[in-house]
């Protein structure tokens, strides 16, 4: 079995922040190749040559917290996609990661970064994890960003070669339930929206020639399904708009 060694982040504790996890991997830009000792099915050691980066961008962005609902504090921060985690740096510089939990949220390169219940869609069981809301309302398109090390099936002279590759997938969120993963088509998009909506919903979708396979266009259906939950004493008077 793989076992890679990494290098453990140092830092003090701060309210809403934790030490960076010992499974992260050190900070360092794409370009840069990262040697790792490592044991591969006891056949030896050999290094680990990992050439992309576990991030959603490597370089820090101005960010701010929110917290409970109120502006909590900003600092430098980046997106861990392969531990799906948040990093930050204090005053003094020290790279912190930020405590993951519903009431803190965080904005930074013009993206904001939100905690949702999911649910797992192996094992079925509840999860909280990191989203991008892609929209607002009472149904909610999000993103989970989400990058995985690959390992080449080879070694060649003590050394492997490693890869970070982009799994990010779509979720789809009713308010008050947790958020599931959707595969943009169609027809998923209208099997998660009330059935008594659906003819008006095609309708719009025909009259505006949309593909539920663009993330654009599911946030367009998104919108108008929750511009008619709001007003649905009077749908006649939003479909004609």
């Amino acid at each position: 079995m793989t076992r890679i060694v990494v290098f453990l982040l140092l830092s003090s504790s701060l309210a809403f922040c934790q030490m960076a996890s010992p499974s992260s991997i050190d900070i360092l830009p794409s370009s840069f190749a990262l040697n790792i000792s490592g044991t591969f099915d006891g056949s030896g050691p050999y290094d680990v040559v990992i050439l992309d980066s576990p991030f959603l961008e490597d370089e820090y962005f101005d960010g701010k917290t929110t917290i409970h609902g109120e502006l909590g504090f900003v600092a430098k921060m980046r997106y861990n996609a392969a531990e799906h985690v948040i990093e930050f740096k204090n005053e003094d510089g020290i790279v912190k990661e930020l405590l993951r939990r519903p009431y803190v949220s965080a904005e930074f390169n013009g993206k904001r970064f939100v905690v949702e219940e999911y649910l797992n869609e192996i094992t079925n069981n509840k999860k909280l994890g990191y989203f991008n809301p892609l929209n607002e309302g009472n149904v909610q398109l999000l993103l989970r960003p989400n990058k995985k090390l690959k390992l080449s099936d080879y070694t060649f002279q003590q050394r492997k070669d490693g890869y970070y590759y982009d799994v990010s997938s779509y979720y789809i969120k009713t308010e008050g339930q947790p958020a599931s993963r959707i595969v943009l088509n169609k027809s998923a998009v209208l099997k998660n929206l009330d059935s008594k909506y659906e003819n008006i919903l095609t309708y719009f979708i025909s009259k505006n020639n949309l593909n539920l396979k663009k993330e654009e266009d599911v946030i367009r259906i998104l919108d108008y399904y929750n511009a008619l939950k709001r007003n649905e004493n009077s749908p006649q008077q939003i479909i004609q708009s």
